[in-house]
């Protein structure tokens, strides 16, 4: 039966009293009445329980010995029924005998009075429930807020920022919040040209205010690495939102991974978590040091240089936050680091090394209450390698143009075209702005996924191989590639001149589709396209992944005179 609150009166309570004794009844009760509280009263302790049930009391005012039920068991009850509700019981007593007043409060009795009960001392105990109760009203209301808090906290982690999680199902992710909603995030996206970003992330506090903290890292990351933008941009605006928008005391310790999209590679910026680990052949290869400091601490990111190392295929890669490391166990001892690391190569037979230490943690920490946000994330590199995607085999010679295409006779919709000079070319990667744009322009028709690689690696050719001068070669094993970019990085910073334009039509063909003629143009003095061309011809990869892709994705290639100038047809 649902319990009635009776309409609340200021600065008053509502009592249940109950005795036996009439007489005590009527006195206690008109007391009570003249200090201005509400007063319903009871005849045994069977019809205390049955009133208590019915209605809602702020005080019960019980006799110990009566008929039917004793104070005793009517106490233990009434107390069972009001539950997580706070409702002080004060026990009515004519004995002074310690062993019965130990009782009556062993089975919930807060209090007693000694009959025949003091006026004085009757209101003196009702002035001080009248302050408790109120006390308790408080912090029931504040529980309310907090109970609310909470939920929100929790929708948004549901709805906003866990389901951009769906990248990690083929990983071993192990979450252990310290509280109901913790303040560590695991996030992975793909790049639109195959790579994966993965981060991980410890941010200040835990509840609504972390949830409030990881709203933006969620949203920063998953938006521009779907946009194709790199991790240097990515963490600068991480960094600047928490900077800006966040309170001072809150900052996000943090690792973002780029693993590329055919597993070669692995490139790791550690801002204030324990070290990343490399695992290969059942020992670990590689550590990735913390060499920055926490995202949100200085108005600009200290450094977004990112380790590099070569992956194999079986390689797996361990993120943990300092949850895991500095677990305590029962004793005070911590998890540490070293112990992770003998687990992950101790191999036992039947358990992968994730399974092993996630059975090791629930082992060391017991029943130890944990103090801090636990989470540990695993990669095996053959899981996260993408397939590259197969697009149309070039016709004959680069250059020649399927008869289905028909570029010349084709109307052009709108066009655009983008230059970027030295100054540009040094501080940005132009390419996400441009799939931007290039998506409002056609109405969002063309698989930017592809898109973006045909665009970002013939931008990059423009840049490395005309405007920088770079050679292709450099990159044919991975010290040279550590060169190579290396070197990129050295001329970048002291380019004083040169440029690369970008012009894109959209064209409707005659026969009906639509295409996009792509043309990128640079300042440097060209090269030798044709050995390049006879090599696609015959089938050979070129040096790099790049033009044989672009020739796979689109339907045509073609470069002209004097090797500066390209010209692709990307087909929808």
């Amino acid at each position: 039966m649902s319990m009635r609150r009776r309409s609340p009166r200021e600065g008053k309570l509502d009592i249940l009293l109950v005795d036996d004794d009439q007489a005590s009844v009527l006195i206690i009760a008109s007391q009570l009445r003249r200090l201005g509280h509400r007063v319903t009263t009871g005849s045994d302790g069977e019809e205390a329980v049955r009133l208590f049930s019915h209605y809602t009391f702020d005080v019960v005012l019980m006799d110990l010995v009566m008929p039917r039920l004793d104070g005793y068991e009517a106490t233990r009850r009434i107390k069972a029924l009001a539950g997580d509700r706070f409702v002080p019981v004060i026990l009515l007593t004519g004995v002074t005998c310690e062993e019965d007043l130990a009782r009556s409060l062993e089975v919930g009795g807060d209090d007693f009075l000694i009959k025949p009960v003091s006026f004085a001392i009757l209101r003196a105990k009702m002035d001080a429930l009248l302050r408790l109760s109120d006390l308790n009203r408080q912090v029931a209301q504040q529980n309310e807020i907090l109970m609310r808090d909470q939920r929100m906290a929790e929708s948004l982690f549901s709805r906003v920022i866990m389901p951009r999680n769906d990248v990690l199902q083929s990983c071993g992710v192990l979450r252990r919040p310290a509280s109901t909603l913790g303040g560590d995030l695991i996030l992975a996206a793909r790049c639109p040209d195959g790579n994966q970003h993965v981060l991980l992330a410890d941010l200040t506090g835990h509840g609504l205010y972390a949830a409030i903290g990881a709203m933006p890292v969620a949203q920063v990351f998953d938006s521009m690495t779907r946009k194709g933008f790199a991790p240097a941009a990515i963490l600068q605006e991480i960094n600047s939102k928490f900077y800006r928008t966040m309170p001072t005391e809150m900052f996000c310790a943090a690792c973002l991974a780029r693993i590329a999209a055919d597993g070669s590679s692995v490139e790791v910026w550690n801002g204030g978590l324990p070290s990343p680990l490399l695992v290969r052949n059942g020992r670990v290869a590689h550590r990735f040091l913390s060499r920055h400091v926490s995202l949100g601490i200085l108005e600009e990111v200290d450094s977004t240089a990112m380790e590099r190392v070569t992956l194999g295929p079986d390689d797996i890669l361990y993120f943990m936050t300092d949850g895991l490391t500095e677990l305590a166990s029962p004793s005070g001892e911590m998890f540490g680091a070293e112990r992770v690391e003998s687990i992950l190569a101790s191999g036992r037979p039947g358990l992968t090394p994730f399974e092993e230490l996630r059975e090791a943690i629930d082992r060391f920490a017991g029943e130890e209450t944990q103090r801090d946000d636990v989470s540990l994330l695993a990669i095996p590199v053959r899981e996260v390698v993408r397939e590259e995607r197969s697009g149309p085999e070039v016709n004959g010679s680069m250059g020649l143009v399927p008869d289905d295409v028909l570029v010349a006779g084709g109307n052009v919709r709108w066009s655009v075209e983008f230059r970027f000079h030295a100054d540009k070319l040094r501080q940005v990667d132009p390419v996400p702005g441009i799939i931007g744009q290039l998506s409002e322009l056609s109405g969002n028709r063309f698989d930017y996924t592809d898109l973006f690689t045909v665009i970002s690696e013939l931008f990059n050719n423009a840049l490395d191989h005309g405007v920088l001068g770079l050679e292709s070669l450099d990159k044919e094993d991975p010290a040279g590639f550590e060169r190579y970019l290396e070197e990129r990085e050295a001329r970048l910073r002291s380019l004083e001149e040169g440029w690369v334009e970008l012009i894109f039509e959209g064209r409707s063909a005659d026969q009906g589709g639509e295409f996009l003629v792509i043309h990128v143009i640079d300042s440097g003095p060209g090269f030798d396209y044709r050995r390049i061309q006879a090599s696609l011809e015959r089938g050979d990869r070129p040096s790099g992944r790049g033009i044989g892709l672009v020739a796979r994705l689109c339907r045509s290639l073609s470069f002209h005179d004097p090797g500066n100038r390209v010209e692709a047809v990307y087909a929808v």
